[in-house]
């Protein structure tokens, strides 16, 4: 295992950074662990599909002009923002001034809102608290980020939406394997630090539904898919069950 792996694009077939690739846990109190943060994000308008554009000046019944403009894009624009400069500071080495950052823009928008944005804040907060050598911090981050995306994921499917275009088929099929993609980000994070931090068994239960959601999204001869099976098999044999670790790699 090295931390590489967790990078969320959004994009789980081309993410690059998300390969597992050893399984290293030589790190030292004296050292600071290797950790990959995501790219940075985008302003979008989230209803960008729609029939008015954000800012666009409207014209009601008696021939007045309102200037559309929603609250809640402002917010999301402000976390991704505050977002995006902790992770120059992050990968900068300025730990704290990046947690301190993350955590503001965490606090601008409502997880219930962007359950998924907020998720990718937490998930580089823990980042940050792995190298700042607090993993327990860390993993009880990732476990509250899984809750939101499983949260968001659950919602998404049970959402009364009209399916009835492809337009909409699509930017649903898009959304489900985005939040799909964030989990199993999350998985296979915390499968990491379960496995560096003395846990192996949790790691391999981790790594296996870690494996389940790549599977379904990649298929059985994706990179990232044998490379989880390695890893699962790393963990096997930590646990001791030599046989199965095999099969596995």
């Amino acid at each position: 295992f090295d931390l590489t792996d967790g990078s969320s694009s959004g994009h789980p077939g081309d993410n690059d950074g998300d390969m597992d690739t050893d399984m290293d846990t030589t790190t030292t109190t004296d050292t600071v662990p290797e950790v990959v943060y995501t790219n940075p994000l985008h302003i979008a308008d989230s209803d960008s599909d729609s029939d008015s554009d954000l800012g666009s000046d409207q014209e009601d019944v008696g021939g007045h002009h309102h200037h559309h403009h929603d609250v809640a894009d402002d917010h999301r624009g402000s976390a991704v923002t505050l977002f995006n400069m902790g992770l120059v500071h992050a990968t900068n080495g300025s730990l704290e001034k990046a947690a301190q950052l993350f955590n503001m823009a965490k606090s601008v928008v409502k997880p219930t809102a962007e359950p998924a944005l907020t998720a990718c804040v937490l998930n580089n907060l823990a980042r940050v608290r792995y190298q700042s050598h607090d993993p327990t911090e860390a993993i009880r981050i990732l476990t509250r980020a899984l809750h939101l995306e499983q949260a968001a994921f659950a919602d998404l499917d049970t959402a009364d939406l009209d399916t009835t275009t492809d337009k909409n088929n699509k930017k649903r099929r898009q959304q489900v394997v985005s939040i799909e993609a964030t989990i199993v980000d999350t998985l296979s994070l915390m499968s990491r630090l379960h496995f560096a931090h003395g846990d192996p068994a949790k790691s391999v239960e981790l790594g296996r539904e870690t494996l389940r959601i790549r599977r379904s999204l990649l298929g059985d001869d994706h990179l990232s898919v044998h490379c989880t099976l390695y890893n699962i098999g790393l963990a096997l044999q930590r646990v001791g069950d030599a046989e199965e670790s095999l099969r596995h790699c």
